[in-house]
């Protein structure tokens, strides 16, 4: 059963909190038949000490429980500012979840004047189509 946004709130993923996508990840594993890992272990090694690039990690949360993730992060391409989406991952059905995880980054990128946003994934997996239906503006 879908929740409205009012029951989801967005939160920053940083060192102190990061211990939530431990959660998360042992109830989205079996998601797709190919994932890679995505505890706290692997968004710390991946995400948060990564020393050449900064990247933005947002959750989704309800009741205490993240239900979703998206990380991004700002790039030069061709000498153009870019923003690019490099992970995002939501619980089954949880497309409230994604649209409000892809509405903050969105925002994030243009507060930063970014024009430019990009994302690559598989065309026919759940965020992806989250992706394609919000990203008509």
């Amino acid at each position: 059963d879908e929740k409205t946004n009012k029951d989801i709130s967005i939160i920053n993923v940083t060192e102190d909190n990061v211990t939530l996508m431990d959660s998360f990840w042992a109830s989205i594993q079996k998601k797709y038949s190919v994932i890679g890992k995505r505890d706290a272990q692997y968004f710390i090694w991946r995400y948060i000490k990564m020393p050449r690039r900064d990247y933005l990690i947002y959750a989704a949360v309800e009741k205490g429980a993240p239900v979703g993730y998206i990380v991004g992060r700002k790039c030069e391409v061709a000498g153009m500012q870019c923003g690019m989406i490099v992970d995002f991952l939501i619980s089954p059905r949880r497309e409230v979840a994604g649209e409000l995880l892809l509405k903050k980054i969105v925002n994030y990128f243009r507060c930063e004047k970014i024009g430019l946003l990009g994302c690559l994934m598989q065309p026919e997996i759940e965020e992806a189509l989250i992706l394609k239906k919000k990203m008509v503006i």
